[in-house]
């Protein structure tokens, strides 16, 4: 009996490390893995009550919430969309010279600004622009800025940006009018390094209504443009990031239901032994009670406990707001041009039932 539970264990064992350590699909030999059955990410997935939706290509994008007014920002490509609290898109602004401070809902080109809080977005022009010539010494311009901020109920401070002479802008709003100020350039107390969390000038607190990140539980990364994580935000401590106090659903998960390896990725350096293989994949999802399964590329890198990276991200508002909005977002990078790359893109994820 001993050496049937040693044999069986044994012939497991080869048969997980064929599985996941070399190019053959075995364990899809003895179940069948339905890969072809599901649609595609792309093809607009489906179930009774709930679709998931390509709204962009671009799988770098920034997407942010806004508690107070109920809607959702998407940044990624030049392109700027505000969609409702259903997902259906009221406005769209395109223009490769914006700027957009972090956690806000202002938009600025060289001349004006953009309000995506309110009901109709009309561009409003700068009522004063100061000191873009670089006129003021260090003594006018902090008697100035300290006039403008004490009155002030927006304040914004800008990074680098080729906008204004390539200076460090300071945004304003004063009686519905909005200044724009430019710093000196010898100015030392305007804080970039942190710009994850938002940029900051020390001692003047920044004035605006912040706007909240998602994140995806499943690898604990937000969505900014660079996929901050709570890793990276223990790792680097000097970057106060609020999102990282607030509670987000736990029980959204991506399950891989399964996977064919189909070519080999990478080898070992100078050597054809291969330390990954491409793949297709098998995902579901889980919201509102139904299941909605697709299939998109993902890569296996060599070893038993290494698992099947799909590059998919599913992003959710923090908790206290999902009585709010049935809409989530699902992002899919493949890291090459590929084929499985057809499939990168900005999804949204909401009821339509």
């Amino acid at each position: 009996m001993k050496r049937l539970v040693i044999l069986g264990l044994t012939v497991l064992f080869f048969i997980l490390f064929l599985d996941k350590c070399t190019s053959m699909n075995v364990l899809s030999t003895f179940k069948e893995s339905g890969l072809k059955d599901l649609p595609s990410l792309k093809d607009d997935v489906r179930s009774r009550n709930y679709e998931i939706k390509r709204i962009s290509k671009e799988a770098y994008a920034n997407i942010t919430y806004d508690p107070v007014g109920n809607y959702f920002l998407i940044i990624d490509n030049f392109t700027i969309r505000k969609l409702d609290a259903a997902g259906n898109e009221v406005f769209q602004l395109e223009n490769s010279q914006m700027y957009l401070p972090r956690f806000t809902s202002y938009v600025f080109d060289s001349t004006g600004v953009y309000d995506f809080s309110s009901q109709k977005i009309e561009k409003q022009l700068f009522n004063r622009v100061l000191n873009l010539d670089q006129s003021l010494d260090k003594e006018e311009w902090q008697k100035t800025f300290d006039d403008l901020y004490q009155h002030a109920d927006v304040v914004l401070f800008g990074g680098y940006t080729d906008l204004y002479h390539e200076d460090d802008p300071i945004f304003l709003r004063i009686n519905g009018e909005w200044v724009l100020l430019i710093t000196t350039p010898q100015e030392t107390r305007l804080q970039e390094i942190e710009y994850r969390a938002g940029i900051r000038f020390e001692g003047y607190p920044a004035k605006h209504n912040h706007l909240s990140l998602l994140k995806d539980t499943q690898t604990q990364a937000y969505s900014d443009f660079e996929g901050t994580s709570d890793r990276y935000l223990q790792t680097y401590q000097d970057i106060t990031l609020k999102e990282k106090q607030v509670a987000y659903p736990t029980d959204r998960n991506i399950k891989i239901l399964s996977y064919e390896k189909q070519r080999v990725y990478s080898e070992l350096a100078y050597t054809p032994i291969p330390i990954a293989w491409t793949c297709e994949v098998g995902n579901s999802l889980t919201i509102g009670g139904e299941e909605l399964k697709f299939r998109c590329g993902g890569i296996k890198k060599l070893g038993l406990f290494n698992d099947v990276d799909t590059f998919l991200r599913w992003y959710s508002v923090p908790r206290e707001f999902l009585p709010r909005t049935h809409v989530s977002f699902l992002k899919y990078s493949f890291p090459s041009n590929e084929q499985a790359s057809e499939n990168n893109g900005l999804y949204l994820v909401r009821k339509v039932g």
